[in-house]
């Protein structure tokens, strides 16, 4: 078979399987397993496939019939220009928490000698992308979970270049709270925010990825309300605390970041013009 022949193939098994942009998976999953640049493929789309890459071929467009996330096929997913590592146990990056990530640059930018935190700091994209930003930068990225872990270590061995010391602990913990008392210039975090009772009516993909990373409890704001409360006393006064929120959610973490005495708080959207990030200043 043709190269295009393949590529003909996957867009009809994945539209037959009710996936939303087959066109672009099959493009992307053709590239990936016989490593062609965007030119490549153009080029080559009519020469013949290799036999030895076609049958890890045929099986990933097998596994993304049944609603696998095409990330974890993949193995890794591109985040601001970054390869970063994902699979079963962490969650993907997405576009939209590059609004987090340019929120804190921004503010970062009349700074020297920052520390940052990371909390839920999952496959560790967010702070991989502010590293990338501002290479001076000192970051500690928290993570609980101990598939998620694996993650962020790998990605971060693959960027040594950049200052991040991972630690694998529940941000619940007082006593490692307390160890970390006025220590940071800012705290960013994409904590879990999801309604408990939404999980079930979430797209398929998004329910094979990880629950602890996705549910925010009854109301979806139980990490707000906590990271706010505790955290509070690790940033320095004038440091800035920033969250990833869900589109609805602006309100309420503003109110939160309020009752604890930050001011300055600033609502930023997403290129979809919905409301993406709260950030506040610590007094």
């Amino acid at each position: 078979m043709t190269l295009n022949e393949l590529y003909l193939h996957s867009k009809v098994e994945l539209q037959k399987a009710a996936i939303e942009d087959f066109e672009f998976e099959s493009v992307v999953l053709i590239r990936h397993f016989f490593h062609l640049t965007h030119n490549e493929w153009l080029s080559k789309r009519n020469e013949a496939a290799s036999p030895l890459l076609t049958a890890p071929f045929l099986k990933a467009v097998e596994e993304r019939t049944t609603h696998r996330p095409l990330q974890y096929i993949l193995g890794s997913w591109e985040f601001m220009g970054l390869e970063i590592a994902v699979g079963e146990g962490v969650l993907i990056p997405r576009d939209d928490t590059e609004v987090l990530v340019r929120t804190v640059s921004e503010w970062l930018a009349d700074k020297e000698d920052a520390d940052g935190l990371d909390l839920c700091a999952g496959s560790g994209a967010i702070s991989l992308g502010l590293s990338s930003l501002h290479p001076d930068l000192r970051m500690t990225a928290i993570e609980i979970s101990s598939t998620a872990f694996s993650f962020l270590v790998e990605n971060l061995d693959s960027y040594a270049e950049y200052d991040i010391v991972p630690v694998q602990g529940d941000i619940f913990d007082e006593e490692l709270i307390h160890s970390f008392t006025g220590t940071f210039d800012f705290i960013a975090s994409n904590p879990p925010y999801i309604e408990s009772d939404e999980l079930p009516t979430l797209q398929e993909e998004v329910q094979r990825e990880p629950h602890l990373a996705l549910d925010g409890g009854k109301d979806g704001l139980l990490f707000y309300h906590e990271i706010v409360a505790k955290w509070k006393n690790c940033l320095k006064p004038g440091g800035l605390l920033a969250f990833e929120i869900g589109e609805t959610q602006a309100d309420s973490v503003t109110n939160i970041l309020k009752e604890h005495g930050f001011f300055s708080i600033a609502v930023h959207k997403d290129l979809a013009g919905l409301n993406r990030v709260v950030s506040g200043i610590k007094t």
